[in-house]
């Protein structure tokens, strides 16, 4: 049938489901009309108490995630051009499961040893070392780095050798 969708029937099932709430009366079927078919839609008290209480736990579901401060995070692959994942735990987690390969790359290090004027070393967060390096005037817009220091960084350039603190790389002291 065309334009026959699963939530057209939902659709439906909620307008019966309202129209018994505010009348009283269940209505026993409904059509949906498109311009090749119609579909008949069978409807029983059971149909629309099963619906009204996944209704109400949805609702509820909502009330819950909106309640949270800061809400639950929604992890997807879209997560790396958000504005603020420096600050969601969420997303490091993910981070955290995902092998290092070169190119630019969010990561979350401590810093080992002493830092230099030029870079330090830091572990990741699978326990691996590797040498993080940057320009020493860069050094002063990103803050000074101390040894046991956690850092979250967005957009270093990971190579073979090191990982490389660029002008537009976010470095996060936590």
């Amino acid at each position: 049938m065309t334009g026959s969708k699963p939530e057209h029937r939902e659709q439906m099932i909620l307008y019966a489901l309202l129209w018994a709430k505010n009348t009283g009366q269940i209505p026993h079927r409904a059509y949906i009309i498109y311009p090749d078919s119609s579909v008949l839609i069978e409807i029983t008290s059971d149909i629309l108490n099963a619906f009204h209480a996944d209704l109400l736990e949805r609702i509820n579901n909502a009330r819950t995630s909106l309640s949270l401060a800061p809400g639950r995070a929604n992890i997807s692959e879209n997560c790396q051009y958000c504005q603020v994942r420096q600050m969601c735990d969420a997303y490091w987690e993910m981070k955290r499961k995902v092998a290092i390969t070169p190119g630019y790359v969010d990561l979350e290090i401590v810093v080992t040893g002493t830092p230099a004027e030029f870079g330090f070393i830091g572990q990741t967060t699978d326990g691996s070392f590797l040498s993080v390096v940057y320009d020493k005037d860069l050094a002063k817009m990103s803050g000074a780095f101390n040894c046991g220091e956690p850092l979250r960084i967005i957009g270093a350039n990971a190579g073979s050798e090191a990982l490389e603190i660029k002008p537009w790389t976010e470095v996060f002291h936590r």
